[in-house]
Order: structure tokens, then C-alpha cells, then sequence
């Protein structure tokens, strides 16, 4: 039985360290990650080999603290020397140094709180001898590390450790402080300067504190939840000014909160992007906690549906879901039918049951396995590929089953059961790879061990019984990102009672290609608004923005700077005076350029100038299949049709007469995606996007 264990283990996973527990901190660029000692609390490093996993310190204590800056990462530690104190690491044992005794001796400034990111520095709280704790910048170099102001003046601190929920839109930075005299903690704003370093607005007055938090930008604007005396706890928005910054709407009218404060879930809080939305869930008062869209204006808030009748939650996790081309999937609760796949796609009638796997019955689990991105804290789940997976638990004594999706119902099938007994899902951990995907389960037979699925039955197996000892796990769980084009997870083989080894896969498994979340353009006057929000980045340089007039040839209009290492990341750009170019459409993407000089180019986005468009082109039906039928009017010049891939590139075009025709353009020989179908006639030109099946 070893033998055979060792053959599956030197082809398909290696061993790379043995105990210590060495628990996931950050990526250092894609070559490196930094990891942590659990317990000893020491940190070390790995490039996915054994020889390249070594620890970087035996003084430093690592405090749980820290951002990445140019591919280095900047964190509290406490040290005999200097106490608690700033620190940094490029993941060599050289390259671990302090970067500034803020507080002199071994009392120690103790940086806490977030450590985000604004025009090259990273911005963090502290405390020293004269000004107790404010918020402190670095660029990672002591004389590049200083305080941002002294908001209280003396040594009283503006806010306790941990209460502050620093938050950068990449303009400016908004918090939370009891700074000003008789103010709770309200909300305050910088733009990175002592003099531009001000509370924007005491949303709660009277010494009583708002709490403002769960920042999240959206459209120029940003989001987040705050507390009044007449509202409660409900949703709000800034646009960076005292007049705009605003309640969004009372969603449960009166003094009542419509997020509920006393339960310790991620989901309460969360604002999540989707289809140029944010969704979120809250409760009304009549209906539980349900899903809420908003487009940061009172009468654009609204309830999607009310998914389980009556007061009773849906049991909705939005960190959880899945998007898939255009819509939202996800696990909902409703009486009668209990947990079923539910989808969305950003209206109301778009809100239904996708698949009841279990007519009829209540009992029965959806979990889905979105892929999660990495930012040092938290994670968003951002899918990529054909299809998505989960597991769907049956009712007592039913067991585990596997199933996948593409996002139809014909397409949403059962791959393998897994489990005839017990349908508790076990340490569930799980990535996607080119080859499939890898995941932990219990089949009742090996307890939490490591399995892979190419999408078939026979493609479905245990990989690897990395514990053999009865009924013990390995308690997998994978970094969410690859290391030197490896994956690798923590698990252990049982030779220890506590401490847990270190793996990596084997193989061609190359990741899934990174992708923006959303890129748009909108016109704003006479220019065009260009915004952009970015899923994962790592050791991204700059953002260039190009601009096209016929959606072929590109020129650089300008670029933005790269956040570097993050996640979720909001961009924007102001390509000014574009509409007195006198063209009825122009089209921009992005060209996104790494540090390691590769480039990758965005999808094309078209930007219709006002009062250009000259005539009416209607799709009659979208997504296609075999062909794209479409009606012209306002027209009687003949009609020139382009059909370009999200590259810009054309792939196939078409001539046609002019004024009341439905025309009919055969695309069944062209592959599925997203495609841009420009329309000119008479100098005018209108474009629709078209979705290939």
C-alpha cells in the first residue's frame, strides 16, 4: 500500500516541507510567496521548491499586519530590540529589514490597520511618543516614512488600533476617526497631504459615531454603510465632497438597521459588483434578508426578490456566487423547495430558480466553488472558464455529489457521487487549473483528501491518501494563487499531531488566465469617463488607454499608474474633449503592462457620442447561434456591417441595402464570445454587442 501511495505521489504531488505549519501571508511577485509559522508566528518564504523554502527571520514576531508595495511586503513585527515596529521583506533573509523605529525603544508603534495604497506609499496607523496613533505613510524607505497629520493633536490618538477602515479609491483615502471635537467616529477623507487630511462629514452628530465602513468604489462614487439616530445602520455614498456625500436610501424605514449589526458574517456587509451594479443583501422589515441592487441612487436601490416569502432569510452568501457569462449564481433558500441554484442577472424578472436539483424536497445543499483572488486579507470570487463547479449535499443518509455547469439547465449535470452516506462536506478547499479541478472532500471512505475532476465520471478520482491514518484528514487547503507556475496547498500526512507539511502540484497545470471585472466608458459633457476595476493584479506596471475611431487601430491617449500587487483595485481615466472630435463612435481599451515587460490587451469598448447615432439598429434576439438578425431603419444608403472579437480584430463583414430591412448575417462557423458589430450607413455608424453561443 506505500508503494503504491509513494508512485502516485512522486507523479501527481510533492512534498516540498515537512511540519512547521506554514500558513499563506502574501505573493512576492509570481515567483515567491511569503508564509508564516503558525504558532511561532516566524516568517518564511517559498519559490515552490524544497531548497527555496527556508524561514527569513528567528527574531521577528509577526503581528498580523502588512501590505504589498512593488512587489515587497511592508508589515508589523515585534523584534527584542525595537519592539512592535515597521518592517519590510523582498523575501530574502537580506532583504528583511526594519524600515523606521516610529516609536523609539522597545514600547514599540505597534502599525495596524489595513495598509493601503495611494499614489506610490502605503498608508497605515501608528503610534509615537508625541502624537499617540494617526495614520502614517511609507514608500518602504526611512526617510520616506513619516506621519500623515496629527488629527488630535497630543499624545490622545485620533482612533483605537483596528477602528479606523482605511480605504483607497486610488484618488483619495476616506476613514473612520473621532478626530474632531464632540464627534464619534465619523467619516474623514485625504488626498495624502497634512492640509488635505479633513472629516468630510459628521454623519451622526452630537458625539454619537456613524462607524463607517465597508468601503467599496462604484462609478466615480463610493459606497459604504453608516449609522444615524433617525435611520440606523444603512447605506451610503461619497463622491469625496461634503454636498455628495449622502444617504443612498432608508431601506427598513425608522431607526431600525437594515443590515443586520449583531451577526458576525462576512455576507452582511459586503457591496459585490456585478453587471455595472453593486449587489448586496439587507432587510426591509417585511421581507428578511433578501438581494439588493443599487446604482448608488435612491430610486436605482432596490429588492431583486423576495426569493423566500415572507420574513424568513433566503440564506443568500454573495461571496460565494459565481458569475458566468453575464449572470449571478448562487445558493438560495426558499420553504418548501429548501436549497436550490438560483441566478440573476441584475433585474428583478432576471431573478429565478436556475436548477431545482431536488423537486419538491427540502433538505438538500448547493456549494458552490467560485475562484477565490487573493489581496492579503479577503478574497472575491471571480470565475473563469466554461464552467463552475460544486458540490450539492442531499438530505440525511443522501451523501456528496459533484456536480458542474455552463450556465444552462441541459449543461448543469451530475459528474460523480462522491458520498452514499453523511452529507457533511468536510475542510472543503479547492482551485481551478487548466486540467481541471482540484479539490478536497471526505468520500466516507479517505476523510479530507485530495481529488481531481476533469468534468467526467471516469475523470473524477482521489488523487492521492496523503494521511493514512483511520479516519484523520489531511486538511487540505490551497493558496489561491500559483508560485512559480506551481500550486501548492497545506496538508498533513499524520506523522505529527499538530503541525501540517507543505505541496505542490505537479505538471502542465497552467492558471486561468487573469481578467478586469469590468471596464466601461460613459460620457460625461464633452469627454469620456473611462473606468476600470481589476479582480487580481500581480506586478502590473500600468494601465495604457488607447482610443480607436473605427474600432481597428489604436493610439495612446494617456495611462494610468498600476496599483502593482492588489485586488480589486478601481481605476479611472478622463480622456477630455472627446466629443468635439466629430465622430459618432469611438472605441478604447486598455493595454496592460506588467513589470517583466509582457502586455495583454483588454476587451474594446465603444463610447457612442451624443446625437450621433443617425439611425436605429435593433438586435431581434441576442445571444445567437446560427446567425445575428437585426432591424435598420432611418436609413436608404446601402449598409457597410463589420463584426470584430474583443480584440478589435474583424472577423467577418457583410454589405447590405439600406432603409426597413431585417437582415439576416450567418455566424454559425464563428466561435462562442462577445463580439462588437459595427453598422455604418451614410456616414453614421451605430454598434451592438452581440453574444455568440
Amino acid at each position: 500500500m506505500s508503494v503504491s501511495l509513494s508512485s502516485v505521489l512522486r507523479a501527481q504531488v510533492t512534498q516540498i516541507h515537512s511540519n512547521n505549519t506554514l500558513e499563506l501571508v502574501a505573493p512576492l511577485g509570481t515567483n515567491k510567496a511569503l508564509l508564516l509559522e503558525a504558532g511561532a508566528n516566524r516568517l518564511w518564504v517559498t519559490d515552490a521548491t524544497s531548497g527555496g523554502t527556508f524561514k527569513l527571520a528567528d527574531t521577528l514576531t509577526y503581528e498580523g499586519a502588512g501590505g504589498l508595495l512593488n512587489g515587497q511586503y511592508i508589515f508589523s513585527a515585534i523584534s527584542p530590540t525595537f519592539g512592535s515596529e515597521l518592517w519590510i521583506t523582498d523575501g530574502t533573509i537580506t532583504g528583511t529589514r526594519l524600515v523606521k523605529d516610529i516609536y523609539p525603544g522597545k514600547t514599540g508603534a505597534e502599525p495596524h490597520d489595513d495598509f493601503v495604497l495611494l499614489n506610490g506609499s502605503l498608508y497605515f496607523t501608528a503610534s509615537s511618543p508625541n502624537e499617540g496613533r494617526e495614520i502614517w505613510r511609507t514608500d518602504g524607505t526611512e526617510a520616506g516614512t513619516s506621519i500623515l497629520k496629527d488629527i488630535v493633536p497630543g499624545t490622545a490618538g485620533s482612533a483605537l488600533k483596528g477602528r479606523y477602515d482605511l480605504f483607497s479609491n486610488g484618488s483619495y483615502l476616506l476613514f473612520s476617526s473621532v478626530g474632531a471635537a464632540n464627534s464619534g467616529y465619523e467619516l474623514w477623507k485625504s488626498d495624502g497631504t497634512d492640509a488635505g487630511t479633513f472629516m468630510l462629514k459628521d454623519i451622526n452628530p452630537n458625539g454619537a459615531s456613524s462607524t463607517p465602513s465597508a468601503f467599496q468604489s462604484y462609478n466615480g462614487i463610493v459606497l459604504f454603510w453608516a449609522e444615524t439616530a433617525a435611520e440606523g445602520r444603512e447605506l451610503w455614498r461619497t463622491d469625496g465632497t461634503v454636498g455628495g456625500t449622502e444617504l443612498v436610501k432608508d431601506i427598513r424605514p425608522g431607526v431600525a438597521s437594515s443590515i443586520n449589526k449583531g451577526l458576525p458574517m462576512p455576507n452582511i456587509s459586503v457591496l459585490y459588483p456585478f453587471n455595472n451594479r453593486m449587489l448586496f443583501m439587507a432587510d426591509d422589515g417585511s421581507a428578511g434578508e433578501e438581494i439588493w441592487t443599487t446604482d448608488g441612487t435612491t430610486n436605482g436601490t432596490y429588492r431583486l426578490k423576495d426569493i423566500n416569502p415572507g420574513s424568513d432569510r433566503s440564506f443568500v452568501s454573495l461571496p460565494t456566487s459565481v458569475v458566468l457569462n453575464g449572470k449571478l449564481y448562487f445558493a438560495a433558500y426558499e420553504q418548501g423547495s429548501g436549497s436550490e441554484l438560483w441566478e440573476t442577472d441584475g433585474t428583478p424578472a432576471g431573478t429565478k430558480l436556475f436548477k431545482e436539483i431536488l423537486p419538491g424536497l427540502d433538505g438538500g445543499f448547493p456549494f458552490l466553488m467560485p475562484n477565490l483572488k487573493f489581496n492579503g486579507a479577503s478574497g472575491w470570487p471571480v470565475h473563469q472558464g466554461p464552467v463552475f463547479y460544486f458540490l450539492f449535499g442531499l438530505p440525511a443518509d443522501g451523501g456528496i455529489e459533484l456536480w458542474k455547469s455552463n450556465g444552462t439547465d441541459a449543461g448543469t449535470v451530475k459528474v460523480k457521487v462522491i458520498k452514499t452516506l453523511d452529507s457533511d462536506f468536510g475542510n472543503l478547499s479547492y482551485m481551478y487549473t487548466s486540467a481541471g479541478l482540484y479539490f478536497s472532500v471526505d468520500d466516507g471512505v479517505h476523510s479530507d483528501e485530495l481529488w481531481k475532476s476533469d468534468g467526467t465520471t471516469a475523470g473524477t478520482s482521489l488523487v492521492i491518501n496523503l494521511n493514512p491514518n483511520a479516519g484523520e484528514g489531511s486538511e487540505i487547503s490551497f493558496f489561491p494563487f500559483p508560485v512559480n507556475n506551481k500550486y501548492l496547498f497545506t496538508a498533513t500526512n499524520g506523522d505529527h499531531a499538530y503541525m501540517s507539511d507543505l505541496y505542490r502540484l505537479d505538471g502542465d497545470l497552467v492558471p486561468l488566465p487573469l481578467k478586469l471585472q469590468s471596464f466601461t466608458a460613459s460620457l460625461a459633457g464633452g469627454d469620456a469617463q473611462l473606468r476600470w476595476l481589476t479582480a487580481s493584479e500581480e506586478n502590473t506596471l500600468e494601465f495604457v488607454v488607447e482610443r480607436s475611431d473605427d474600432g481597428t487601430r489604436f493610439s495612446r491617449v494617456g495611462s494610468v499608474a498600476a496599483a502593482g500587487t492588489a485586488t480589486q483595485q478601481a481605476y479611472a481615466f478622463k480622456d477630455a474633449g472627446v466629443a468635439s472630435l466629430g465622430r459618432p463612435v469611438v472605441y478604447y481599451r486598455l493595454r496592460m503592462r506588467d513589470r517583466d515587460g509582457k502586455e495583454t490587451l483588454s476587451k474594446v469598448v465603444s463610447l457612442h457620442l451624443k446625437g450621433e447615432t443617425g439611425f436605429a439598429v435593433q438586435l431581434l434576439g441576442n445571444p445567437v447561434q446560427h446567425e445575428i438578425k437585426l432591424s435598420i431603419s432611418k436609413t436608404a444608403a446601402p449598409v457597410n456591417l463589420s463584426l470584430r472579437d474583443g480584440s478589435g480584430r474583424t472577423v467577418k463583414t457583410w454589405q447590405m441595402k439600406g432603409e426597413g430591412n431585417v437582415l439576416s448575417l450567418p455566424v454559425g462557423n464563428i466561435p462562442t464570445g462577445t463580439y462588437y458589430l459595427q453598422v455604418e450607413s451614410g456616414g453614421k455608424s451605430s454598434v451592438v454587442t452581440v453574444m455568440k453561443q
